[in-house]
């Protein structure tokens, strides 16, 4: 049996190599060899390396049934039938002759079926407030980071820019209220498609002194071209100018935060640990569910951005909405998994501390990101030091320090400045319990983060567009109008929102969410191992207990008052 769905009932004995009964020894040996030859890995050229033939047990049988369905929704033909049925249908629309009116009449249309309303963003998408608090609560809150000193290619000065009275831009920075958004640098001089421009932004921010997070400047390149702010340009220029911002983090964010780090990062993880960890395996067991199908769905991932658009299952869907096309994605997928470092990237306390963005005042993404963070660590470290109650417990674990040598193995896992010591050494429970706290919490948290805040804003097109044909440097005399013939047209729009739709599960109710946890889980394994899980739930359902009641409070105050980070809607692995 394979690793993904093979043991999810944990009905069998589970315990570290070294405690292993005589009896079981040579089934476990037996179990170890062939899960070496099911999880072989393809090693591509600079990109993550993944499994080269999907293993049957990779998919569950329920996950099955919803991909497939998911995938029956990626065929081109389903795509067509939905945009003519939509096209025929708005074209006379009143709403359609006004600017963005037509994406109102889009949404309408596409989810006539669905019971949902048009998104509030979608009456605040506009304004500044709303810019910000994308940046802090909404789809894109990891890109920002304080600003001690604006780059020298950010022509910004002064004068350019509202400044509160008696202040400047150096004194801000100072103070700690500058902020920028800087993670565009890997779409320099990429390929796109229709001829679109590929801006490279970056975005300063000020924290006013009535705690507001406002964006004060927009460079739309790297060579020290032209600023745009809302006290130069008029109010269509500057949110022209944001529009195409959102458009290159777009990019960034389906393949660098989605695609490259919760997908496709994960994969070579969980490579080593099936050549490494038996499934007898206590720590295999704690890991498989927040693997459950991800190598299966992974295949459909890469083959929607890298295999060319025939649309056959995924192939091209998402490369034919993205504005870098499948030949940009390649490059700017490369670029970015060569700047990762493990260590550095996916400890989440660590980057944070870094972006040294701690004096915001209700940056409840950071808050919570780093609460559950803290509740899943202790979890892996209960668990294991459960395991490990000594030093030479660790040390003698054959299999945990096999994982930590194929994880550091460019031919298994290649996770380059994972925290392993010398030759891969598995040197201490902390350091084991970080590398499973990164894995865990990418596949679980961090992508029903993502999930849960795309489902809700990709769908209102002006905001979040895949695509953008707004000329750079934008006019002067831009209106309205030419923003809104510069978004993509009426197939793309639909494609947008249907791209959406269609990888979005039609049973969420069947996805394992954070605090389940079958009742025999650990049942077999050493005491310990069980109420580490139960505290760790305990933790979870408190903590959305406090998040509803919090939010609900909160109601009508905040811009927009969607809990994406609830525990309970926050699924345990990437299946959906």
């Amino acid at each position: 049996m394979g690793c993904g769905a093979s043991k999810t009932d944990n009905s069998g004995l589970l315990c570290l190599p070294q405690d292993t009964p005589k009896d079981l020894l040579e089934k476990r040996r037996e179990g170890l060899a062939a899960n070496k030859e099911l999880y072989v890995a393809e090693v591509p050229k600079d990109l993550p390396n993944w499994v080269k033939k999907v293993p049957g047990e990779e998919i569950t049988v329920k996950g099955l049934w919803e991909l497939t369905k998911v995938f029956y929704r990626l065929q081109k033909s389903y795509f067509d039938q939905w945009v003519e049925r939509s096209v025929n249908k708005i074209e006379h629309d009143e709403r359609f002759k006004e600017p963005f009116g037509r994406f109102e009449v889009v949404f309408d249309e596409t989810n006539h079926d669905k019971f949902r309303e048009v998104p509030k963003v979608a009456r605040v998408w506009k304004t500044d407030e709303e810019f910000g608090y994308q940046h802090l609560n909404g789809l894109i809150p990891a890109f920002i980071e304080r600003c001690a000193k604006i780059p020298d290619n950010f022509k910004v000065t002064d004068d350019m820019v509202n400044l509160p009275e008696g202040q400047t831009l150096a004194s801000l920075a100072e103070g700690r209220r500058l902020y920028i958004s800087d993670v565009c640098e890997t779409l320099e001089d990429v390929p796109t498609i229709n001829g679109n421009v590929q801006c490279v932004p970056m975005i300063l921010f000020v924290t006013t002194f009535d705690d507001r997070f406002l964006p004060i400047a927009i460079t739309l390149d790297r060579k020290g071209g032209r600023v745009y702010t809302p006290k130069v340009d008029t109010d269509a220029v500057w949110l022209a100018a944001k529009v195409q911002a959102m458009c290159s983090e777009f990019q960034v964010h389906t393949l660098l935060i989605h695609a490259l780090t919760e997908h496709m990062m994960m994969e070579p993880f969980w490579i080593a640990c099936c050549q490494s960890l038996s499934e007898m395996h206590p720590l295999h067991a704690l890991l498989d569910r927040n693997m459950w199908n991800m190598v299966y769905v992974n295949h459909g991932v890469r083959a929607s951005i890298l295999e060319d658009e025939n649309w056959t299952d995924t192939k091209g869907a998402l490369q034919a909405n993205l504005q870098c096309g499948k030949d940009g994605s390649k490059e700017i997928l490369s670029r970015m998994y060569k700047s990762i470092n493990w260590g550095d990237y996916f400890d989440i306390p660590k980057r944070w501390a870094a972006k040294d963005v701690g004096d915001i005042k209700d940056f409840r993404y950071r808050d919570e990101i780093l609460k559950l963070w803290d509740m899943m660590h202790t979890l892996c470290l209960d668990f294991l030091k459960a395991l490990y109650p000594t030093a030479e417990a660790l040390a003698k674990d054959t299999e945990v320090q096999a994982l930590g040598k194929a994880m550091a193995d460019p031919q298994v896992g290649d996770m380059r400045g994972v925290p392993v010591g010398p030759g891969g050494k598995i040197e201490s429970v902390e350091q084991l319990a970080l590398i499973c706290t990164m894995v865990m919490f990418q596949c679980g948290v961090r992508h029903s983060h993502v999930e849960n805040a795309a489902v809700y804003y990709y769908q209102w097109i002006p905001l979040f567009p895949a695509s953008c044909k707004i000329p750079v440097p934008i006019p002067e005399g831009f209106t309205d109008a030419d923003i809104d013939a510069g978004l993509p047209n009426m197939e793309r729009t639909v494609s947008q929102i249907a791209l959406i739709d269609s990888v979005n599960l039609e049973n969420p109710g069947e996805v394992s969410r954070l605090p389940d946890y079958p009742k025999d889980f650990m049942s077999k394994a050493p005491k310990g191992c069980r109420k580490a899980v139960d505290d760790y739930v305990a933790k979870l359902n408190k903590y959305d207990d406090e998040m509803v009641a919090d939010y609900k409070k909160l109601q009508g105050k905040l811009l927009i008052d969607v809990p994406f980070l609830r525990p309970r809607e926050l699924a345990q692995s990437i299946w959906n």
